[in-house]
């Protein structure tokens, strides 16, 4: 660590090598001409333009960028690798309870359980955060996150439940009538 504030000084220092740092010398010795010390001489004739200062902060902001964009991009490759893993899981344990069920309708409705349960609960918490924000809730975080995931999980089942009673009432409706069709 002080390596590195060592070497941010020093190249402070080199850069700034205009304005007298680097030499000892103040930068007002440089302009100590007779004419400089008129009083009715305007303020401006005095240059205390350091091209190097200018430099180091760009250096600076571009650096700050970089590491921006850099935690950024890890971000949004973190929610990724999790919203694929969740969603792998998601598929592999309705396979498997059709596997173990020996049937497609238990499949479908566990990966319609899931997937509204999930859902649920991330439009909950987001849901509980917005109210918090928008009519200024007088609770933590962590609360509105917990309670809207709460709130939000059994709503998602409730109309997972309710959709697929009425997609198995569907797909019964379908399979009479294709049923009858077929064998007659």
């Amino acid at each position: 660590m002080r390596t590195l504030i060592a070497v941010i000084i020093a190249c402070s220092i080199l850069l700034a090598g205009g304005s007298g740092i680097a030499t000892g010398t103040s930068p007002l010795d440089s302009h100590s001409s007779p004419k400089a010390e008129k009083l009715d001489e305007p303020a401006e004739s005095y240059d205390d333009f350091a091209p190097g200062l200018g430099i180091f902060a760009l250096l600076v902001i571009v650096v700050v960028l970089v590491l921006l964009g850099t935690g950024a991009v890890l971000a949004f490759v973190f929610v990724g690798a999790v919203a694929c893993l969740l969603g792998f899981g998601i598929l592999t344990m309705s396979t498997l309870i059709g596997v173990i069920s020996r049937r497609h309708r238990s499949a479908v409705k566990a990966f319609f359980l899931q997937i509204f349960g999930v859902a649920g609960m991330i439009c909950g918490a987001g849901t509980a955060i917005l109210m918090k924000w928008l009519a200024t809730l007088q609770i933590s975080t962590g609360s509105a996150i917990v309670t809207g995931s709460i709130v939000g999980l059994l709503i998602g089942v409730a109309l997972a439940v309710l959709f697929n009673y009425a997609w198995d009432r569907l797909l019964g409706v379908f399979l009479n009538r294709v049923g009858s069709q077929w064998h007659a």
